[in-house]
């Protein structure tokens, strides 16, 4: 059984939101109504969905959140490019 998807958690919110910075930060596009979509396919409850794409829009325009600290780290993005160049290998 796959673990239940949820923002609820401080953790988990502020997970999605420096990701999402951390993205913006090095270039990296995303589109909000992707990221909706992405998280409906993936089975994320409507509610975590949609508040999701509205992290994403709003790190997009710039809006302040007040979360957690960075659980998934300053150098998040270099282990996902590693990652993803393994994938491609």
């Amino acid at each position: 059984m796959e673990p239940e998807r949820s923002l609820n958690d401080p953790s988990a919110r502020a997970a999605a939101i420096h990701t999402f910075k951390h993205l913006k930060h090095h270039g990296y596009a995303f589109e909000p109504d992707l990221v909706h979509s992405w998280a409906v396919i993936h089975r994320w409850k409507t509610d975590d969905a949609l508040q999701l794409s509205e992290y994403a829009s709003g790190v997009l325009s710039g809006k302040p959140y007040h979360s957690a600290p960075d659980p998934i780290g300053r150098q998040a993005i270099d282990r996902w490019r590693s990652q993803a160049e393994s994938v491609r290998a």
